[in-house]
């Protein structure tokens, strides 16, 4: 096992395998199967080799993950960047040159609440760790993983804001994942997949999941759920045109009502 591994393991998060060179998960119910123990990552090692590792957030520490356009539009402001830094909390460098900053504290999911480009994990969320590498480039720690127990708080007009968000934010108190949720559909048949997959997209975007989550979802509700499945390509163009809204009461596009309509006759001529 690589030491990084053992060493997450040793400080109580929990991982769990996401495909090689992606971010996506590799196991349904994954926020139920995340594991901490040795002898499971080992056999998730021998069973998918090469896979990527994502680590479960909410287990009383919450990921602040920010976009290099978010930096590059001004975000934080310097006097709040400073302030950032000075926690001097584990620091990861993701390959498109963002940032995750772990935290103790108990932040909702969320995607561009607090501003364009920033997103948070929390409760049944994760992130993608080093050593893991999408596109032939690597996760990187700037700043070493601590134990949880030992995660800095987060400067106070951060949690200010994130505690705000999470009064705004539309949840359950049992939240699903974004794959527990594309399973609960009726099957789709020609004339009703990419309207089906749009309204799905956007009850996930609503909801506060990423790009990457929901792209995941679409695909797995592609195969389980569309007769015959549409190609690769449509179901990620989905995910990312309904992944341009905030989180929150989102326009559908021309598109879905168009589908909509089809939807609708495909259906009447059927029952005829």
């Amino acid at each position: 096992m690589h030491q990084i591994l053992r060493e997450y393991l040793s400080y109580e998060y929990r991982l769990h395998p996401l495909k090689a060179g992606t971010k996506g998960p590799i196991l349904q119910n994954w926020p139920e199967r995340a594991a901490r123990d040795e002898a499971t990552v080992r056999r998730w090692l021998a069973d998918f080799p090469g896979c990527n590792w994502g680590i479960a957030t909410g287990d009383g520490f919450s990921v602040l993950d920010i976009d290099p356009a978010a930096l590059e539009a001004g975000w934080p402001g310097d006097q709040r960047r400073q302030e950032l830094k000075a926690t001097g909390c584990p620091l990861v460098q993701t390959p498109r040159g963002g940032f995750h900053l772990y935290f103790k504290a108990n932040w909702p999911n969320t995607v561009g609440v607090i501003a364009p480009g920033v997103d948070t994990k929390g409760p049944r969320g994760y992130v993608v760790a080093p050593p893991s590498s999408v596109n032939g480039k690597s996760y990187r720690w700037l700043r070493p993983l601590v134990p949880i127990d030992q995660l800095p708080p987060p400067p106070q007009w951060l949690d200010a804001a994130l505690k705000a968000a999470a009064k705004a934010i539309e949840h359950t108190p049992d939240p699903k994942s974004a794959e527990e949720i594309a399973r609960e559909g009726s099957i789709l048949c020609e004339g009703q997949r990419n309207c089906g997959l749009t309204s799905l997209a956007g009850r996930l975007r609503r909801l506060g999941f990423s790009q990457d989550e929901i792209a995941a979802a679409l695909l797995a509700a592609n195969q389980s759920r569309c007769r015959p499945p549409l190609p690769e390509r449509e179901v990620l163009a989905i995910a990312k045109s309904i992944s341009k809204y905030p989180t929150g009461p989102i326009p559908l596009p021309p598109a879905f009502y168009r589908a909509w309509s089809r939807a609708i006759a495909h259906h009447r001529r059927f029952r005829k």
